[in-house]
């Protein structure tokens, strides 16, 4: 059979599927899982590679060594213990996930776009399996979370499918609504794309993730302003500045209109209208920042610590607390160079899957600081297993484009 086929089933119907243990809000055990398959996967068929490829593999590695740095500060002050290992080798997980990962594209001859729609359209089917037990049994979301989640969930009226939280599911969505908006505006407008964007984007809102609710918008509007011609171009930007000034204008009107919603996101994202950046939320999160750095800065702009005795939302604040300044830093430069080279890629592609991968990451990664203002998700449970899957392919088609394999 095809690999570009069972490869991503597997992902999809193992990874995205498996359940969360340790009182509903761990994935830590499919990681695992994954990452010593990783290791086993490597030492069985090794390949050897090069060049710019392999620059995500050495800057996890990097990554591992502030990480070290950051538990060593742990033990200084006496509150490292067994149970900080998971955290401690996060970052080399994730290396050798994208090793491994690449070592399978190669050996596989795998095509970068057909493996996508395949992960794509399986991860939405499964999904939609979810919303409809959802929507059938009235006892859901406890029919399918005491056998996923056993812990209570701490938003109300939030779809999670096989995810620990909000913003965990809200991440995931939002990747099958960005590939499917691409394969959508830029190559190919079909029934099939159409009901996987729109529904992705259903789930997004339903996840009640407000940081991708911003993405969504930001990712339909990116989309656009790329697809478009110079007139248009401006034309988006004259409507943008419109809106803004609309949002304005009725301003009280749109805060009372969230306040009134049922859903809990809503109301929140009212709150922090209503407050700006005195609300509860959004000042928690400057405070966490500023003492994140101030705390680098104290240990020569390297790692404060591991962090997980300290509650830090954002990825700024958890990343600079865990990774230092200057570690924070490296982290940022990565994903503006990733950024740099898909939109290159999309530009320059001479081919349809080129252009395609190019733009998805492209986006994916223009998105990802919003996507992660509550939480480092790229780094968390099953999303970093899926985020690593990405880098990886990305890398790989840069490596081996389709015309090569064909």
């Amino acid at each position: 059979m095809n690999s570009s086929i069972v490869i991503p089933a597997v992902f999809a119907f193992f990874v995205l599927i498996f359940p969360a243990f340790g009182g509903g809000l761990s994935e830590q055990p499919i990681l695992f899982i994954v990452v010593v398959f990783s290791l086993a996967y490597i030492l069985i068929s090794f390949d050897f590679f090069s060049g710019n490829v392999s620059i995500p593999f050495y800057f996890f590695l990097l990554m591992e060594l502030f990480l070290i740095i950051a538990w060593s500060f742990d033990i200084f002050y006496g509150i490292a213990g067994l149970s900080d290992i998971p955290s401690l080798f996060r970052a080399a997980g994730m290396a050798f996930m994208y090793l491994s990962f690449f070592v399978l594209f190669n050996r596989n001859k795998i095509i970068a776009s057909v493996f996508l729609d395949y992960f794509v359209v399986f991860s939405f089917f499964i999904l939609c399996l979810f919303f409809i037990l959802s929507m059938t049994f009235s006892g859901y979301p406890d029919f399918v979370a005491r056998w996923y989640f056993p812990q209570e969930r701490f938003k109300e009226n939030a779809f999670l499918s096989v995810f620990a939280s909000t913003y965990f599911a809200a991440y995931f969505y939002y990747i099958i609504y960005a590939y499917s908006m691409c394969r959508l505006f830029f190559f190919e407008v079909n029934f099939k794309w159409v009901c996987v964007s729109l529904g992705s984007m259903v789930f997004v809102f339903l996840s009640q993730g407000k940081t991708a609710y911003l993405s969504v918008f930001i990712t339909f509007f990116l989309i656009l302003f790329i697809r478009s011609k110079m007139f248009f171009k401006i034309l988006l930007l004259v409507l943008l500045v419109f809106s803004a000034l609309f949002f304005l204008y009725y301003f009280d009107y749109m805060r009372e209109l969230l306040l009134r919603s049922d859903f809990y996101s809503l109301k929140q994202l009212s709150i922090i209208l209503d407050g700006g950046f005195e609300s509860v939320s959004v000042s928690e999160r400057i405070e966490q920042i500023i003492f994140s750095i101030n705390s680098s800065l104290d240990h020569y702009m390297l790692s404060v610590g591991l962090g997980r005795g300290i509650y830090l939302e954002s990825f700024a604040a958890s990343y600079i607390y865990r990774y230092g300044v200057l570690g924070f830093s490296v982290y940022c430069f990565f994903y503006i160079y990733i950024g740099f080279k898909a939109y290159r890629v999309f530009n320059k592609g001479v081919d349809f899957n080129d252009r395609l991968i190019g733009a998805f990451i492209f986006v994916w990664v223009f998105n990802l600081p919003f996507l992660m203002l509550s939480n480092p998700m790229f780094e968390m449970g099953k999303n970093s297993i899926f985020s690593i899957l990405l880098v990886s392919l990305f890398f790989y088609n840069s490596r081996y484009p389709s015309r090569k394999l064909l």
